[in-house]
C-alpha cells in the first residue's frame, strides 16, 4: 500500500484522476493500444485509496494523465488567485510534474505534451500590443498577474487562462488540454481545474507511491492557491531554485511533501546545467 505523505481532509473538495494502462505483448515486443480509465467523485483519503488499489490491480504499466479538482463552489476572487499562483509557478512545476516528458502515450493522438498555459497568455499578449518574444525576462510575470486579477467574471478568466486553440499558441491541437485547463462544460465537469500530466509511470509499488503523493501535491496547490493569500509575482533576478523555496514554503507547507517528494523531483531534473524551462535556465 502506499505511504500518503499528506493525508486529505475527508470534507474537502472532490477530485478526479485519469489515466491510461498499456499491456506489453512480450512474444510481439510491441504495447497494446492504451485504455483509459478515469476515477471520479473521489473524496479525501478514502478516494487516495480507491486509486491505489486500481494501480495495484490493474495488468501492465499505468501512465497518470491528469487530475481534476472540483471548483463548482468556488467564487471568482478564489479561481483568480488559483491561476495566478499557477502563472507564477509554471517553470518550477513543469519539473516536479514532469508536464514536458514525452516518454508516455497519453492519447491516440500522442499528443503527450499539455500546453502552456504561460506561453499562450504572452502569445495573446504579443497579439494585442506588440509584444516581442525576444524581450520576455521575470518582469512579464507583474503584466500576467494584472491582466488575471483585471478579470470581472468566470468565463473572462477561463478564456484567458485557457485561450481558443488556434488563436494564441504556435502549432495548436484543439484536442490538446493545458497544463492547468478549466473545464466549463455544465454538463460534463463544470468549473473543474484540471491538472494534465505527459504520463508519469507507476508500474512498481515505489511508483505508486509517488504517484499517489503527486496527486496529493496537485490538490493541496489547488486548495491552498485559492484559500492563501494572493501571490505576488516572480521579480526579475529570482532563479528557479528560489522560485522552488517560495513554492514550497508560502503554498504547499507540507514538510513531509517537500522532503519526500518535491525535492528530489526538482533536483533530479534541473542537476542538468542544460536544463531549460520556457526559456529559462534552472541555475
Amino acid at each position: 500500500m502506499a505511504t500518503l505523505m499528506s493525508p486529505l481532509n475527508d470534507n474537502g473538495p472532490e477530485f478526479s484522476v485519469e489515466f491510461v494502462v498499456q499491456q506489453l505483448q512480450w512474444d510481439k515486443h510491441t504495447w497494446d493500444a492504451p485504455e483509459q480509465i478515469t476515477l471520479s467523485d473521489l473524496h479525501g483519503n478514502a478516494g487516495i485509496a480507491k486509486c491505489v488499489r486500481c494501480f495495484e490491480e490493474t495488468e501492465g504499466v499505468c501512465h497518470l494523465v491528469s487530475f481534476g479538482v472540483d471548483l463548482a463552489s468556488a467564487p471568482l476572487k478564489k479561481q483568480i488567485k488559483l491561476c495566478r499562483s499557477f502563472v507564477k509557478f509554471e517553470e518550477v512545476l513543469d519539473l516536479i510534474l514532469k508536464f514536458d516528458s514525452d516518454a508516455a502515450t497519453t492519447s491516440s493522438d500522442d499528443n503527450t505534451n499539455p500546453r502552456s498555459n504561460k506561453e499562450a497568455m504572452m502569445h495573446a499578449h504579443e497579439q494585442e500590443s506588440g509584444f516581442q518574444e525576444e524581450t520576455r525576462s521575470n518582469n512579464f510575470n507583474p503584466v500576467l498577474h494584472k491582466w488575471i486579477q483585471h478579470c470581472s467574471e468566470l468565463e473572462a478568466l477561463h478564456h484567458l487562462a485557457c485561450p481558443n486553440p488556434g488563436q494564441t499558441y504556435k502549432n495548436p491541437h484543439p484536442e490538446q488540454l493545458y497544463k492547468l485547463t478549466i473545464l466549463t462544460d455544465p454538463v460534463l465537469q463544470p468549473n473543474a481545474a484540471k491538472f494534465c500530466f505527459a504520463g508519469q509511470p507507476v508500474g512498481l509499488p515505489e511508483h505508486i507511491t509517488t504517484i499517489t503523493n503527486l496527486i496529493q501535491f496537485c490538490h493541496k496547490f489547488v486548495h491552498n492557491s485559492m484559500h492563501f493569500k494572493s501571490p505576488l509575482p516572480l521579480t526579475e533576478n529570482e532563479t528557479l531554485p528560489e522560485w522552488f523555496e517560495l513554492l514550497a514554503k508560502k503554498v504547499i507547507k507540507n514538510s513531509l511533501l517537500e522532503k519526500h517528494l518535491m525535492r528530489p523531483l526538482f533536483e533530479a531534473a534541473s542537476s542538468n546545467d542544460e536544463v531549460q524551462v520556457n526559456g529559462i535556465s534552472s541555475v
